[in-house]
C-alpha cells in the first residue's frame, strides 16, 4: 500500500515499523517485500530507505538496521560472514552519513575515513572487514548522502566550494545547493528549498547539459545560445546570460554523484524559445569560452 500511496507520512510509517519492545513482526514482513540481490550495500541500503524516515531514537534505528541487514546477507550471501557483520557496518553506515552531512558539524570535527574504519574493527568474526570495501563505502557515503526525505524535500541537497561564470561575470564562494525537480537553487545557508531561507539564484535545467572536470561540474546550452540563470539583488530578479555556469565541489567524490543527479533532472519537454540573431556561431565556441560573455537583465 505505501509504495503506492503519496499521502501516507513517511515519517509515521518509520514510527509504525520500528515498534514498541521486542515486537519486529512488521517490520520482518515489510522488511521481506524488498529484494536486494545484487546491489551494493550501500545501495541496498539506500533502496530500503526511500520506503520510510528512520526515527530518530537510537535503539529504534538499531532495530531497522538489524532487519535490514538479515535480509542483505541472505539476499546476497558471500558477501558478509554472518548477519551480526552486515548489522553493525549498516549502523555505521548511518552514524557516518549523520556526521558527514549535517551542515553544524564543522569540517574538522567530521568523522575521518580512518576514524570510520577503527569504528568497524574486529566485527567479522573477530577480524576486521576488508579495507577496501570499508574505503569505498566511506568515499561513496562523502561523496552522495543517503537521503531520507520527505514529500517535496530536494533530491539533492550540500555545500559546493564556489559557483561562477564564464569570464567572472558572477562568482559566489561557498553556498548552499539544492536541487529541485528541473530547477538547481543557491542559497547563503543550509535549507530545504521551501522558502525559509532567502534564495540567492536558481537555472532552469531545461536544454542544457553537464560536463564534469576534475574538481568540478559545469552546465551549458544544448542550443546554438547561452544559457541563462537568475540571481537576486536585493530581493529582485537579475538574469545573467552566460556561455557557461560552472560549480566546482568541496570534494573530488561528489563531482560525479551531483553532476549525475543534475543530469538526470535536465528536461527538455519545452519547445526553446530564443531569438535567432543572437546565438553563439559554431566556429566562435573556443573565442566566446575564454572571454566575458555575460549580460545581466533588469525586470
Amino acid at each position: 500500500m505505501f509504495e503506492y500511496n503519496d499521502l501516507l507520512s513517511k515519517a509515521q510509517l518509520g514510527e509504525i515499523l520500528a515498534g514498541s519492545g521486542s515486537d519486529v513482526m512488521l517490520l520482518v514482513e515489510f522488511t521481506e517485500k524488498s529484494n536486494f540481490a545484487g546491489l551494493t550495500f550501500d545501495g541496498g541500503l539506500r533502496k530500503y530507505l526511500t520506503k520510510f524516515m528512520l526515527p530518530g531514537e537510537a535503539q529504534k534505528i538499531d532495530r531497522i538496521m538489524e532487519v535490514f541487514a538479515s535480509k542483505y546477507h541472505r539476499d546476497n550471501p558471500g558477501i558478509f560472514p554472518d548477519a551480526d557483520a552486515a548489522f553493525v557496518l549498516a549502523f555505521a553506515l548511518i552514524m557516518l552519513n549523520t556526521d558527514r552531512h549535517n551542515p553544524s558539524i564543522a569540517e574538522k570535527d567530521k568523522m575521518t575515513k580512518q576514524q570510520f574504519i577503527r569504528n568497524v574493527s574486529g566485527t567479522w568474526q573477530g577480524k576486521d572487514p576488508p579495507e577496501p570495501m570499508l574505503e569505498k563505502l566511506y568515499n561513496d557515503i562523502v561523496g552522495d548522502e543517503i537521503l531520507m526525505k520527505t514529500k517535496g524535500d530536494p533530491d539533492k541537497k550540500g555545500w559546493m566550494k564556489s559557483i561562477k561564470t564564464a569570464g567572472g561575470v558572477y562568482e559566489k564562494g561557498r553556498t548552499w545547493f539544492c536541487l529541485i525537480g528541473n530547477e538547481l537553487l543557491w542559497y547563503k545557508k543550509p535549507t530545504l528549498g521551501k522558502g525559509e531561507v532567502k534564495v540567492m539564484g536558481k537555472i532552469k535545467l531545461e536544454y542544457v547539459s553537464i560536463r564534469e572536470q576534475e574538481d568540478r561540474f559545469s552546465i551549458t546550452s544544448t542550443l546554438p545560445k547561452y544559457i541563462e540563470f537568475t540571481i537576486y539583488e536585493k530581493q529582485k530578479p537579475v538574469v545573467i546570460s552566460s556561455f557557461d555556469l560552472c560549480i566546482t565541489c568541496e570534494t573530488v567524490q561528489q563531482v560525479e554523484h551531483w553532476a549525475n543527479a543534475v543530469r538526470m533532472n535536465v528536461t527538455f519537454d519545452n519547445v526553446p524559445n530564443f531569438d535567432f540573431s543572437k546565438t553563439i556561431k559554431t566556429k566562435n565556441l573556443t573565442k566566446f569560452s575564454k572571454k566575458t560573455i555575460g549580460n545581466k537583465k533588469k525586470f
